[in-house]
């Protein structure tokens, strides 16, 4: 007499924790990554609105000779002033620590409470030339205070 046993073919309960271990790792990875790529897009289309607007003053230079008018300082309302234009703004553009009729810097400060919060500001002068306030100190906020410090 023999007995025919049909071999058990499926996975092991041990078997399907270790799978699901894995993927909650690999899932765990996946959603850093993706958060460091939303914030640096972000960044980066901040930082073309900031070139538009340089672009902007740099054409109003040409036709009125001066970046700005007056005492105090009074100068052109900027095309951009948020980014993004519409839906929730993560920063806030405007001018910053401008001292001359001749010269301008432009910032972009995160707004608090958002996915840029930590990001600290991006500034344009007048060439062009894009600093962050991680790398040097002379690129200051919008209100004059630390660039470490989010807009509310």
């Amino acid at each position: 007499m023999s007995f025919n046993m049909k071999m058990n073919r499926g996975f092991t309960i041990v078997e399907l924790i270790i799978v699901i271990a894995i993927l909650a790792i690999l899932e765990s990875l996946a959603v850093a990554s993706y958060h460091v790529y939303i914030v640096r897009a972000k960044r980066s289309y901040a930082e073309q609105l900031l070139i538009q607007d340089v672009q902007f003053m740099n054409r109003y230079y040409a036709e009125s000779g001066v970046y700005a008018t007056g005492s105090p300082l009074a100068y052109p309302t900027l095309p951009y002033l948020q980014s993004p234009e519409a839906g929730e703004q993560m920063y806030v553009i405007g001018f910053s620590g401008a001292t001359s009729v001749n010269n301008f810097n432009l910032v972009a400060q995160p707004k608090c409470n958002t996915s840029q919060s930590d990001d600290g500001c991006i500034c344009e002068d007048k060439d062009g030339q894009i600093t962050y306030s991680s790398q040097t100190t002379t690129c200051t906020a919008i209100n004059g205070s630390s660039c470490s410090a989010c807009l509310p």
